[in-house]
């Protein structure tokens, strides 16, 4: 049996409501009829319609493997068999393509060899017309097939991003070279406010970040031939946290990626990054005493322990940050007013911390008697640390005082850290004697009753907070907590939140954020998260099952109105989150994050949006910040055409 005789297709035929069916044509290319005894093993998330002829059998996470049944039909050389393929958020995409196909031989003895990867051929795919995730909100079918169009040129000038709030120029200019620029910080300040005379450029700042922004503006004010328009400008905030998240643990980025990032960020004013560096699929920062967390965490293989996913094939992939390489973006971070928050996943999001650290001696993060049954939304069925076992949080204080540690050799102050929270699976905990043992468990509880279930989850979660928070507050004295809204449940108001929701998701935690006072970021998945595509189109990257979100979506997202909150005291920003799991490649982040962080940057700095600007900012977008991004090295989305 040779791989290269596995020829693999997948196939659309239209179907009835605007649906279409996919099918995985398997193709005999070879001299020799296929017949049983193999595994086509893939790692995006694969499943057949009907398990009569071929069976999946799921690893963990998205990772498992097609195998013949007894049913299998033998086939000859020059056919082939197709075989239906739930797909959902895949029709219409290319993306349902890439999944790490790669094929193994079993002997009789069930022992398995490595044959190598099939044979793809390109796939013939139903053009989407139509929306088919009935999730996106206010989008009946058809609604929108393609993004949305650039305005007609207008005699109107937006010349920064984010738009100045208030400027008074005379109409003269005068060249930046010729003039003197004068900086004095004043607290009573708001914001910053600049003077340009025809002898000076004078700049009274609240900090030394507002400072900072008043240049950043002054650089978007010139022209080409470094003139400047004369008058005053007073600017400020209306967001205290103008900020993003990346993912760097479901695919890895680094840090010279990382910093054209950062670079871009700062000139739009965005002031917070918080960088995903562990979750389920791998472990992306050196930790001091903890090698296995990298050598193992951040590596994944076929061989395990941390299998494929996400698309990856059979060769290893890894990466991570050293220790060195931290440092260093700590630093050239803090010098451009970026606050950098490093976001380590717990309970949940932790196979990779669990794996990596499963060979050793020195800790005990499951309990051994725990029966207790579970599966993630990502499809992993051990990804969840104990949260009765004293090593979960003497691991946590480790972790967290090497992380200290790195900010203090940076010589920048670890402000905040992101302790992620979030989708921990029902059933987690619900049979380890560890948890049983701890004051908080009641013992009239039926763990087969799911009232007593929730309340147990619920106790356990409460009780993980509070150790978190307690110590974080000994490991790192004057470091703010961050967590997902799912723990807000749990919480208290010594912690942010990023509430995620989409704008039709359940808002009980939402609710209980806004009734307790707790401080919140607006993190909406429906207009906040950039892994979703631009729009409709077969070659479009992203999943949407949140939404479709183009850059003037995002620029005419009112966070004030999201969620018809009734009070906005406790919002203290907005932030975007990319998600990595498409996002395989540095051109991918790019195109993925530009040009529509830029609308981000936008409306955290501006919150109310001005539909009537739109035309303003896309010219300042399309004549000049797009030339600015292709400078520092980052390939942005292409912007359509004006009218």
């Amino acid at each position: 049996m040779i791989a290269s005789d596995f020829a693999l297709k997948f196939f659309e035929t239209a179907a009835a409501d605007n649906q279409v069916s996919t099918f995985l044509k398997i193709a005999n290319q070879g001299e020799a009829p296929i017949g049983r005894g193999w595994r086509l093993y893939f790692s995006l998330g694969l499943t057949p319609c009907d398990d009569t002829l071929l069976r999946k059998v799921l690893i963990d996470g998205r990772y498992g493997y097609l195998e013949p049944t007894h049913h299998w039909q033998t086939i000859a050389p020059r056919t082939s068999h197709q075989f239906q393929v739930e797909s959902w958020l895949f029709s219409g995409m290319r993306l349902i393509t890439r999944q790490g196909f790669f094929l193994t031989q079993v002997n009789e003895r069930g022992e398995e060899s490595f044959l190598g990867e099939p044979t793809t051929l390109a796939p013939e795919l139903q053009d989407l017309v139509y929306i088919r995730n009935t999730w996106i909100p206010d989008m009946t079918p058809g609604v929108r097939i393609t993004e949305n169009e650039p305005p007609k040129l207008v005699p109107i000038e937006q010349t920064t991003i984010p738009a100045i709030k208030s400027a008074d120029f005379s109409g003269a200019k005068i060249s930046l070279k010729d003039l003197e620029v004068n900086t004095c910080i004043e607290p009573s300040v708001k914001g910053y406010e600049m003077e340009i005379t025809d002898k000076s450029i004078d700049i009274s700042a609240r900090s030394e970040a507002d400072a900072f922004y008043a240049k950043q503006s002054l650089q978007q004010l010139r022209n080409q031939k470094l003139d400047v328009p004369i008058g005053k400008v007073s600017d400020s905030a209306d967001f205290e946290h103008r900020a993003l998240f990346i993912d760097i643990a479901r695919h890895f980025h680094g840090g010279a990626q990382i910093k054209k990032i950062i670079e871009a960020m700062s000139r739009y004013k965005m002031n917070r990054l918080q960088l995903g560096i562990s979750n389920d699929e791998g472990w992306r920062l050196e930790i001091d005493g903890l090698p296995e967390l990298t050598d193992i965490g951040a590596r994944r293989s076929r061989h395990g322990p941390i299998y494929p996913s996400w698309g990856d094939g059979p060769e290893e992939v890894s990466g991570f940050l050293s220790r060195s390489e931290f440092i260093e973006i700590l630093q050239f971070a803090a010098e451009r007013h970026v606050t950098i928050i490093p976001e380590f996943n717990l309970p949940g999001h932790a196979n990779a911390l669990l794996r990596a650290l499963d060979k050793t001696e020195n800790w005990q993060l499951t309990d051994p008697d725990d029966t207790s049954e579970y599966r993630s939304a990502q499809g992993y069925s051990r990804n969840v640390v104990n949260v009765g076992l004293t090593d979960t949080y003497r691991l946590a204080e480790h972790i967290i005082s090497a992380v200290r540690a790195l900010y203090d050799e940076a010589d920048v102050p670890l402000s905040f850290l992101h302790l992620g929270g979030d989708e921990v699976p029902m059933g987690a905990w619900l049979e380890s004697p560890a948890c049983q043992s701890l004051q908080v468990w009641d013992p009239n509880w039926d763990t087969s009753n799911p009232d007593d279930q929730a309340k147990a989850t619920a106790a356990l979660m409460s009780y993980h907070y509070e150790q978190m928070v307690s110590l974080v507050d000994r490991a790192s004295p004057g470091t703010t907590t961050g967590f997902w809204h799912e723990m807000a449940l749990h919480g208290d108001d010594r912690s942010y939140y990023n509430v995620w929701l989409t704008d039709q998701g359940d808002r009980t935690a939402l609710d209980h954020i806004l009734e307790q006072g707790f401080s919140f970021v607006i993190s909406n998945a429906s207009h906040l998260y950039l892994d979703m595509p631009y729009t409709l189109g077969m070659q479009e990257p992203g999943l949407p099952w949140a939404n479709y979100v183009d850059t003037e979506d995002i620029y005419r997202f009112d966070p004030q109105a999201n969620w018809d909150l009734d009070a906005h005291a406790n919002v203290i920003g907005i932030q975007a989150q990319l998600w990595t799991e498409t996002v395989f490649t540095s051109e991918l982040l790019d195109y993925y994050l530009f040009p529509r962080l830029l609308a981000v940057a936008e409306r955290a700095w501006n919150a109310q949006p001005d539909p009537g600007s739109w035309p303003a900012f896309y010219s300042a977008l399309s004549e000049t910040e797009i030339n600015h991004l292709l400078e520092l090295g980052i390939q942005p989305r292409p912007l359509k055409a004006q009218a």
